[in-house]
């Protein structure tokens, strides 16, 4: 085995035929862009080059414009206006560890496999008439889903606040940034985004197409609790469900929701049990409470209440996600559609893709960082407690390269704390072995940094052992 260190093994990527080919539409300067991303030695060169790499991998599927909710944490965190004191740099980790993801993808039998068995359900690979064709491999639709797990995983730290449980406040006014950010994109920016930046408009499209699509309002913001609901509501999905069931060709499984109720938690859990994975939606609907919990009541260790970012960042991921294809789906149901309702339709959208691989990727990342916490059974005593690969591999591969990526991540708050010294790129190797993948932590200051990755691992992941090594530095030599 050759360690690399982790730029020149990242850098790899680019050759490799997998990665390389789900990459073709990113341009042809994003290899450069993405090897001054790994080379860079000053954070602002890092965080701009990122923002360039992750907006081209963005744009294969029209996702550019979240881009948005990464810049409202960009500037959230390089303004300090954030109340969490151990914050970190969120732009450049978020890529790191969708690299990380392709690395375990390209050089991972054991992943790979696995997460076959889950592309398989939905009918991945695809046949030359399938709706997805343009996702048809492995690979390319690995790449698609994985967007939503990794680059985007962490945009609910728009709503990062806390409250004393004690507090008789109700709302945080740090948490309300966020309702902000998304009032602005679903008000104006979505709009702009499908060049109907007319008020008028709009306003016209809405009359014909039903007023239960106007967008969500995020209006009321008084309290955490509003914040959640107006986050985890995504509409009625009469059109979008049966333009799904048009589409989807045999044998995929097909939603069945006769009486949606408008909850997200409740459309996860249902995708899940569509696909056969019962324990999942039970997870999800456990999550659902650990997530009411913390809002209410607070983490027992400390006593704040919150609102957990990565429940907010998967329902803000699949609210928008779906907004756009309920917009579509009504005007394919139009009996008539309007030339305004038909331009909706003149870009490329493909209903089978929300179904088996939007809802699936923005469940995952909803569940990554309760899935990390060591007491969300104080919130629900039916808490399943931690994740097989087997129960679902993208979820799974999520939450282990968010605790395994560790290195060139900056402090929001300096600090001079040896304890809290960043850990650069070029001081981890990266190999693997016998299909685990190997890091090593070489600088001699980095062994307890090894150790709470391994502690990270132990308390969310079962069977991460059999997929990756966690190595400490040698002892220093003896003079």
């Amino acid at each position: 085995m050759k360690m690399k260190v982790v730029p020149k093994a990242l850098s790899g990527l680019a050759s490799k035929p997998a990665f390389r080919n789900a990459h073709r539409a990113c341009g042809a300067e994003f290899n450069g862009h993405l090897e001054r991303f790994l080379t860079a030695t000053m954070d602002e060169v890092r965080l701009t080059t990122s923002d360039r790499v992750v907006q081209s991998i963005l744009n294969m599927i029209g996702l550019e414009d979240s881009t948005q909710f990464r810049d409202a944490v960009l500037r959230r965190e390089i303004s300090g206006m954030i109340e969490y004191e151990k914050q970190r740099d969120h732009s450049s980790h978020t890529l790191y560890n969708y690299l990380l993801g392709w690395y375990f993808f390209v050089h991972s039998k054991s992943v790979r496999d696995a997460l076959t068995v889950e592309f398989a359900k939905r009918g991945i690979p695809a046949a030359r008439n399938h709706p997805i064709r343009q996702f048809r491999t492995n690979p390319d639709f690995f790449g698609l889903v994985w967007q939503y797990v990794s680059i985007l995983h962490d945009i609910g730290y728009m709503f990062e606040g806390s409250l004393s449980r004690m507090s008789f406040d109700q709302s945080s006014k740090q948490a309300e940034i966020g309702a902000r950010v998304a009032r602005h994109y679903f008000n104006r920016a979505v709009w702009i985004e499908n060049k109907i930046d007319l008020v008028a408009a709009r306003e016209q499209l809405l009359a014909e197409l039903g007023s239960s699509l106007s967008p969500p309002a995020y209006d009321r913001t008084g309290t955490l609790g509003d914040i959640a609901d107006e986050l985890r509501t995504v509409g009625g999905l009469d059109d979008l469900l049966q333009v799904v069931r048009d589409d989807l060709p045999d044998p995929i499984a097909r939603p069945d929701l006769p009486s949606f109720s408008g909850d997200s938690f409740d459309l996860w859990a249902h995708h899940y049990e569509q696909f056969g994975n019962p324990a999942m939606a039970d997870r999800f609907r456990s999550m659902r409470k650990v997530f009411n919990g913390l809002i209410d009541y607070g983490l027992p260790k400390p006593k704040i209440r919150i609102l957990d970012h990565g429940v907010c960042g998967g329902l803000l991921q699949l609210q928008a996600s779906t907004y756009y294809y309920r917009l579509r789906a009504a005007a394919v149901s139009a009996i008539a559609p309007s030339a305004l309702a038909q331009n909706l339709l003149a870009t490329g959208w493909s209903p089978t893709f929300w179904w088996i691989g939007i809802v699936w990727g923005t469940a995952a990342s909803a569940l990554h960082n309760v899935q990390q916490m060591t007491d969300a059974s104080e919130l629900d005593t039916a808490w399943p407690g931690k994740l097989k690969l087997s129960d679902d591999p993208i979820a799974y591969l999520g939450i282990l390269v968010d605790i395994l990526q560790e290195w060139n991540r900056y402090s929001v708050f300096k600090s001079l704390d040896r304890e809290r010294e960043p850990i650069q790129g070029i001081e981890v190797e990266l190999g693997f072995e016998n299909d685990k993948i190997v890091l090593l932590f070489k600088e001699p200051n980095a062994v307890g940094r090894a150790k709470k990755v391994s502690d990270g691992l132990n308390e969310s992941l079962e069977g991460w052992e059999n997929l990756v090594e966690i190595r400490p530095p040698s002892p220093p030599r003896a003079t």
